[in-house]
């Protein structure tokens, strides 16, 4: 069963996984102009494993009308992953809301997992950090790769 949740336009898909969220997540990932995980696009075969190994706490595709924009997850550490095909301060507000409105962050633990909710941003990303600032957001750090 698809759990759901509408908002004028917008719906977010829990990943159960199915197929069809399979390929959609595929279909996303082919369109990602940003990344901090993967350097180069992985197999689709790769994909399914990884999708169907499910590797987050929380995890929602998101669709404007019926198209698929993007994707959402949350990982056991309380870090949030955004990726969208193109944000916009609506969705990214959007995500925001329902993330605060229906998650609480898990214990922390020293020097692991902080007591709130963080989300990673791809350096290369101007335009989610901005809108992540505009939505009162507050920076904490600047990851760099060795």
């Amino acid at each position: 069963m698809k759990k759901i949740y509408r908002e004028n336009k917008y719906t977010l898909e829990k990943i159960i996984p199915s197929k069809i969220q399979i390929k959609t997540l595929y279909d996303i990932l082919k369109l990602r102009q940003h990344s901090i995980s993967h350097q180069s696009l992985p197999t689709y075969k790769k994909h399914i494993f990884f999708v169907k190994n499910n590797p987050y706490d929380k995890w929602f595709i998101v669709y404007e009308d019926s198209t698929a924009i993007g994707s959402f997850y949350i990982k056991k550490d309380n870090s949030i992953g955004l990726n969208f095909t193109n944000e916009t301060h609506k969705v990214i507000l959007l995500v925001v809301r329902f993330i605060k409105k229906n998650f609480i962050p898990i214990k922390s633990k020293a020097s692991l997992i902080p007591p709130y909710f963080y989300i990673n941003v791809p350096y290369s990303n101007i335009k989610l950090k901005n809108i992540l600032i505009k939505l009162k957001l507050i920076p904490i750090q600047i990851s760099l790769k060795l």
